[in-house]
């Protein structure tokens, strides 16, 4: 039987070893999005753009956020396509309308 003093170091140990966090991965994958907006004319547009997001992100959101500050009207829902290529910059945007 284990002596009380063995149990608690074995307690501090086991606190320590899951109080650590391992290095979060900084990489992403790109994704191709397009978001519909209006123009300042009341006229339907569309931004086609892509996304550099960290794996089971939400890339819809981050789109928006870009797309948000992108155009000149208000920006609806986006839809982006499958994940693609590994990116190394998450929630970076590059916009393919403005090259």
């Amino acid at each position: 039987m284990p002596s009380h003093r063995l149990v608690a170091v074995m307690g501090v140990v086991l606190a320590m070893f899951c109080g650590c966090k391992s290095e979060k991965s900084t990489s992403g994958r790109w994704v191709a999005c397009t978001c519909p907006y209006l123009t300042d004319y009341d006229e339907p547009a569309k931004h086609t753009l892509r996304v550099c997001v960290p794996d089971g992100e939400n890339a819809e959101e981050t789109a928006f956020g870009c797309a948000s500050k992108l155009v000149h009207g208000p920006a609806e829902a986006c839809r982006c396509d499958p994940p693609a290529e590994v990116c190394d910059s998450p929630k970076a945007c590059i916009s393919n309308e403005y090259k």
